[in-house]
C-alpha cells in the first residue's frame, strides 16, 4: 500500500471526514508492506506499535520518541526502528518538509535472515537491528529515489491505477511537480 499523503491519525481529533479513511486505515495497518509518504509543515502521531520501518525525511525534521529516548531524523539521517517498537512521532518545520517511511510486514526481516547467507543473519540477529540514526550519502536530492518515483507517479494522478504500471506509461516519463 502506498499512501502519497500523511494520514489524518490521532492525535487529530475524529471527524466526519476522516472517520471512514481511519476505519478502513486500521482493519490494513500492519497486515503488508507499505510506503507513507507526504508534504506537511506539522504531523504528530501517538504511540503506536509498529512494524519494521525505516524513516527518512527531506527539507525538514522529524522526531520519533522511543522508550523515553528522542532520536531526531534530518535531511542528513535516516533511522531503522524494529518490529514490535512503540513509538511516536512528530514533523515540525517553518517550511513544508517531506516524511518518507518504509513499513515491513511483520515478521519479513525473520524470513529474509533465515533465507540468506549466515553473515547477513549474524547482522540482524534476533531479528533487531541497532536503533540509531545513520549517516545517508550523496547530495540530498539523490538520498530518497523512492520518494521520487512516488512523486513523480503520484503528481499525474496514475498512482496506483493499472495503467501505470506499463512499462512505458506516461507516469514513469514526466516529471512530477514540485510542492507548493
Amino acid at each position: 500500500m502506498i499512501l502519497t499523503e500523511l494520514p489524518d491519525l490521532p492525535p487529530l481529533p475524529e471527524t466526519r471526514y476522516n472517520k471512514a479513511f481511519r476505519e478502513a486505515f486500521y482493519k490494513q495497518w500492519g497486515k503488508g508492506n507499505w510506503i507513507v509518504c507526504g508534504w506537511a509543515h506539522r504531523a504528530e502521531y501517538t504511540r503506536f506499535r509498529q512494524t519494521l520501518s525505516f524513516k527518512m525525511v527531506n527539507d525538514g525534521t522529524e522526531r520519533y520518541f522511543v522508550d523515553g529516548r528522542r532520536i531526531t531524523v534530518t535531511d542528513n539521517t535516516y533511522l531503522v526502528l524494529n518490529e514490535g517498537r512503540e513509538y511516536s512521532s512528530i514533523l515540525e518545520s517553518p517550511r513544508r518538509a517531506f516524511s518518507f517511511s518504509i513499513f515491513v510486514r511483520p515478521g519479513l526481516a525473520g524470513e529474509v535472515a533465515h533465507a540468506a547467507p549466515q553473515s547477513l543473519a549474524a547482522a540482524v540477529r534476533d531479528q533487531e537491528v541497532a536503533e540509531t540514526v545513520r549517516p545517508t550519502r550523496g547530495r540530498p536530492r539523490d538520498r530518497l529515489p523512492a520518494r521520487a518515483a512516488v512523486s513523480r507517479s503520484s503528481a499525474h494522478g496514475c498512482w496506483p491505477q493499472p495503467s501505470c504500471s506499463e512499462p512505458y506509461s506516461p507516469c514513469s516519463t514526466k516529471r512530477a511537480r514540485q510542492p507548493a
